[in-house]
């Protein structure tokens, strides 16, 4: 279950020839989609509470992406409902101002790599 939020409201427009994705969709993208289970999991094992440079995070586990800037940090902590096996990650792009937010149901994502 990923459920994020994005806490600046602003809405990018987007036509089909110019395809705008902003550096934090892309992490968000990281986060969705199957193909890169490498990336929350290796949030997952940094320290919590820690913030980590995002392009450092995608390098150690080979991922290359345009996105996202160097200036994009990632941090996770426990949920505050005490929901085991869940956490919640805080993106931050120093650049914009903006940030997003994902709880990630890293039990899940365990269990499933172990099978």
């Amino acid at each position: 279950m990923l459920q994020n939020s994005n806490s600046n409201s602003v809405n990018h427009l987007r036509s089909e020839e110019d395809e705008v994705i902003e550096p934090l969709e892309e992490c968000m993208n990281f986060l969705t989609n199957e193909c890169y289970d490498r990336f929350p999991l290796q949030i997952f094992y940094r320290e919590k509470g820690v913030w980590s440079r995002v392009t450092d995070l995608l390098a150690e586990v080979k991922i290359i992406a345009e996105y996202p800037s160097e200036n994009i940090f990632v941090v996770w902590l426990d949920m505050p409902s005490a929901e085991e096996g869940y956490m919640f990650l805080l993106f931050y792009d120093m650049d914009s101002g903006k940030s997003y937010t994902a709880i990630y149901n890293i039990a899940g994502l365990l269990e499933h790599k172990s099978t």
